[in-house]
């Protein structure tokens, strides 16, 4: 591959990558896309705290599949691995992109490190709903009629929600079932990151964050705690959270926009 035209994709928690086809394919006119299809799975890099050997799963797969710097573009948990890896292997990204994925600073960490200490992460991040989640329906068509009721997929675009069930399960004697594992969510959830701050000025390869407008993970101070601790441009997108499953096909407009000024930086 070509400098600056394959995108290395890390996804978020929960949603395996091939849930984001819809996204990959407004993306493929421009861009080849790569992926690990579900982080956190291979018994060789568990889910440990401060996430070190899912940033070592994804060093690894880069390492042993590209000779040549990529893109690097993360969803929620994939951003921050991203975030990550590229302040450990700069020599591996052009340029990296954050969808919805914080960066937070001393105060916050110090907070998250606080909240996992005494047990409180379930109460404050969807860990505590993920122990509970369905995860088998007898048909395909039973999941997505169950799902789109969900306030978390209400907003998904059609289609999307369509590849969450196409890809994101399997089929099983019951019918289908979640193939991201709910133990594996959950601690991730569990072990969030509380030193981040400590990177922030390590960051050497030009970096954005797209975040979305009606976000509850980054609000209007981190985004702007952000801009002023990381060497990153910062870009408001409509959606919340989940806004690549929302708007895929914006969403992809605005990845190739932002590539274009950040590969202008090189």
């Amino acid at each position: 591959m070509k400098p600056a035209t394959t995108i290395h994709f890390a996804h978020a928690n929960g949603f395996p990558a091939p849930c984001y086809s819809k996204l990959f394919r407004a993306l493929g006119d421009e861009y080849h896309v790569d992926y690990i299809d579900t982080l956190g799975h291979d018994d060789a890099y568990p889910v440990t705290e401060n996430w070190k050997l899912l940033v070592k799963q994804l060093l690894h797969h880069l390492e042993t599949h590209f000779c040549v710097p990529v893109i690097g573009v993360g969803h929620s948990l994939g951003g921050v691995l991203t975030f990550l890896a590229a302040v450990y292997r700069p020599d591996l990204f052009s340029a990296i992109i954050l969808l919805d994925s914080p960066v937070y600073g001393r105060f916050k960490s110090h907070v998250i490190k606080a909240l996992k200490l005494f047990g409180f992460m379930d109460k404050v991040s969807p860990a505590g709903r993920t122990q509970t989640r369905r995860q088998h329906w007898p048909t395909p068509e039973a999941a997505f009629e169950y799902l789109r009721e969900k306030t978390v997929f209400a907003d998904f675009d059609t289609d999307c929600l369509w590849d969450y069930v196409n890809y994101g399960m399997a089929h099983d004697e019951e019918g289908v079932c979640l193939r991201f594992e709910r133990d594996i969510e959950y601690k991730i959830y569990q072990t969030f990151p509380h030193n981040l701050y400590r990177y922030r000025t390590r960051l050497k390869v030009p970096a954005a964050l797209l975040y979305g407008e009606h976000s509850h993970v980054i609000q209007a101070g981190d985004a702007k705690n952000m801009a002023r601790k990381l060497p990153m441009a910062l870009h408001q997108v409509r959606g919340g959270h989940l806004f690549p499953f929302e708007y895929p096909e914006y969403t992809a407009e605005q990845i190739k926009h932002v590539i274009e000024q950040l590969c202008s930086q090189k």
